[in-house]
């Protein structure tokens, strides 16, 4: 009898140890394996034509949308396409099924609503102005410490990290582009000149003085990695000023909802 019951609490064991590792696979996975993305177009002679595709898992999820003389999108799940219309229509129709029942409880529901309901007292105009100073006066407050300061550059450096991490790492931009006021073209020029640091390796701009012409394609791929983007969010939450300022702003929304 005892050889049975270590039998059993052993092959338990293995159970949950298993579903534990596959728990964790999928995690590790979920924050590792990276969502790329694709994006290609151009517009030319003012035709515009637009794809970007998202794939996960070696294509194993993938998605994409076309815009060429119009819409169209193209969803498949281990290879098999879905039909967003079939589904639609189905969930419809089960919508319309229930919706009977539905509008009968909330009838009901707002019946009993309008008699335990009492009407609330409405404030006067000043008190609103004195309710609407005092907050921008304890918002001043909360801005203008230095931990505050400290907190929203932290949070501003890790977000421009997060973002820059989602960004377009391979692909090119080029635009060729010249307005009916020459002068407007010159501004895009100067704006291109003063980012060229930033964007000149992918962005390549030719500005076009004599003529009138939006001439722009593009070809782009990326990458979203969740490990990345949760990275910078637990740093955010480490740092001793942002965890000071979101305890306030959370005790700031719970007098709030209280009052």
């Amino acid at each position: 009898m005892a050889g049975v019951l270590l039998t059993i609490l052993k092959i338990i064991g293995i159970v949950l140890l298993s579903i534990i590792a596959l728990l964790m696979l999928l995690l590790i996975i979920f924050l590792f394996v990276p969502v790329r993305y694709k994006a290609k177009g151009s517009f030319k002679d003012k035709i515009p034509k637009a794809r970007f595709s998202v794939s996960y898992l070696l294509y194993i999820l993938y998605a994409s949308f076309q815009y060429e003389s119009g819409f169209s999108y193209c969803i498949r799940i281990f290879g098999i396409k879905l039909d967003l219309k079939k589904l639609k229509k189905k969930k419809d129709n089960t919508a319309e099924d229930n919706k009977t029942e539905e509008e009968n409880k909330e009838d009901t529901a707002s019946k009993e609503d309008e008699k335990d309901s009492e009407p609330e007292e409405k404030k006067s105009i000043p008190e609103k102005i004195n309710e609407t100073v005092q907050k921008i006066d304890k918002a001043i407050d909360i801005l203008s410490r230095d931990t505050t300061k400290e907190a929203l550059e932290v949070t501003k450096y890790r977000i421009g990290k997060a973002i820059r991490s989602i960004l377009p790492y391979k692909g090119k931009i080029y635009a060729r582009i010249g307005l009916e006021n020459a002068g407007t073209t010159g501004k895009i020029l100067g704006v291109y000149k003063a980012l060229y640091d930033y964007i000149g390796d992918v962005v390549t701009f030719y500005p076009v003085f004599d003529s009138e012409v939006i001439d722009v394609s593009f070809d782009l791929k990326g990458r979203i990695r969740a490990a990345t983007i949760l990275y910078h969010l637990v740093r955010i939450y480490m740092d001793k000023n942002c965890r000071r300022l979101i305890k306030m702003l959370i005790k700031s929304k719970r007098r709030k909802d209280k009052k």
